[in-house]
């Protein structure tokens, strides 16, 4: 169906993605839930939890850009990762022995706070082993002048 999905790193890479994701989106609900029990149903209280969840990846991507761009790709994303990894267990910790206020649910930011990065960021070859763009190019010139002539189009 993916192409790209036959390639083993790339899968490797989506499935991680994949699973840190559904992460993030569950810690994220689950802080919001708590941000508004902790307030008393109060909507301002939410929304102030929100606006703090997107505050970090506003003010710090480019500088992120920069770093992701100058340092090991690999090495980055197992500490950001590990980084995640450790705020959700703080925040979890702190809500199951009962001592969650609503200052500490502000300071254990949900993961967006670390960028992550896209395999864009990863230089060409990273994930799909000699890439060719020109062949690339080719294969969707080819694609298209097929499609437009009304044919079924025969290149992959």
């Amino acid at each position: 169906m993916f192409s790209s999905l036959q390639v083993r790193n790339y899968r490797l890479f989506f499935t991680g993605q994949l699973i840190s994701n559904v992460g993030t989106w569950m810690q994220r609900i689950a802080q919001d839930w708590l941000v508004f029990t902790l307030s008393g149903n109060d909507p301002i209280a939410l929304g102030i939890a929100v606006a703090l969840q997107f505050t970090p990846t506003l003010l710090l991507s480019l500088w992120a850009g920069v770093i992701a761009d100058r340092v090991d790709k690999r090495r980055l994303m197992v500490v950001l990762q590990s980084i995640m990894g450790i705020q959700a267990l703080v925040l979890g910790l702190l809500t199951v022995t009962g001592a969650p206020a609503l200052s500490t649910t502000k300071i254990t930011p949900p993961n967006d706070a670390t960028p992550t990065p896209t395999p864009a960021a990863a230089a060409p070859g990273k994930f799909v082993p000699n890439e060719d763009p020109a062949h690339e190019a080719g294969e969707s010139a080819a694609r298209e002048a097929q499609e437009n002539a009304g044919q079924r189009p025969t290149v992959p």
